[in-house]
């Protein structure tokens, strides 16, 4: 369902919600007025009723897209639960199985990024267990760089994550199957249905054909990570733009591309 769980908070990163009060005011100076250019209204609750019901959205894209070698994929997360011994999947692309697939993910608690035919295992090493915070990630992607390393990057609240405990990034000019014309799926690993994510979502943003970082999603104020406003990024062909502001909809891409995706077991 769609609630205004941000009205109040305003999307601070990674705050207890005690200290919420406490950050509002040191980012505005204490002057009690509105701190923020941009304010991000609304959320998207993803519950993981069982294993076979949870909640999810899913697309194919028929358009051919920008690139297949170059992209970004943004989104706000705050996690409902963290087991350990679960995977709460984020975006997943590719029919799985050990054949094609792509997937972001966390495992064990752990953020991963993995791919299997064309390969990639990028797992980190830092732990994301605190179910009062909010996380902000950002995956950018562009495998015509030369150095590995560069092909692709994790963000988490606007910092660019290099320590992982794999490290397998994508060969040269590799393939990325994200908006592929294939099946995507956000939340669900669709052939592995215990692979559910359960937990809020929030501005989740594709980019086709561009390479962006965090910081064109989000800037720091005052040592707080707050968002700014994406509605003028170039999200290509199949980017898409997820804000979850119509309960009635809410798989409705607002990037003006009408990429819509199908809501599955969202009341």
């Amino acid at each position: 369902y769609s609630n205004d769980h941000f009205t109040g908070i305003r999307i601070m990163g990674v705050f207890q919600n005690s200290l919420m009060g406490a950050a509002a005011a040191a980012a505005s100076g204490g002057g009690g007025t509105t701190i923020y250019d941009y304010q991000i209204p609304k959320s998207v609750r993803m519950n993981k009723v069982s294993d076979s019901d949870g909640a999810n959205f899913s697309k194919t894209f028929s358009g051919s897209p920008t690139s297949t070698k170059k992209g970004t994929f943004s989104t706000w997360l705050k996690r409902a639960s963290v087991p350990s011994n679960e995977t709460h999947a984020i975006l997943v692309t590719g029919a799985g199985g050990g054949s094609s697939e792509q997937d972001i993910k966390f495992e064990n608690n752990k953020l991963r990024l993995s791919g299997y035919s064309p390969s990639m295992d990028l797992t980190t090493t830092q732990l994301f267990r605190d179910t009062s915070a909010w996380y902000h990630i950002v995956v950018a992607w562009d495998t015509t760089q030369g150095t590995s390393t560069n092909r692709v990057k994790l963000y988490v609240n606007g910092e660019q994550v290099t320590s992982f405990s794999t490290s397998t990034y994508p060969s040269q000019d590799q393939v990325i199957l994200w908006y592929s014309n294939t099946e995507n799926r956000i939340g669900l690993q669709s052939w592995n249905d215990n692979n559910v994510y359960n937990g809020y979502m929030a501005e989740t943003i594709g980019i086709d054909g561009t390479t962006y970082a965090a910081s064109d999603f989000g800037e720091t104020k005052n040592g707080v990570w707050i968002p700014k406003d994406a509605s003028g990024l170039t999200f290509g062909n199949n980017g898409f733009y997820l804000n979850y502001a119509s309960s009635g909809d809410l798989g409705n891409d607002v990037s003006g591309n009408n990429n819509d995706w199908t809501a599955n077991n969202l009341a």
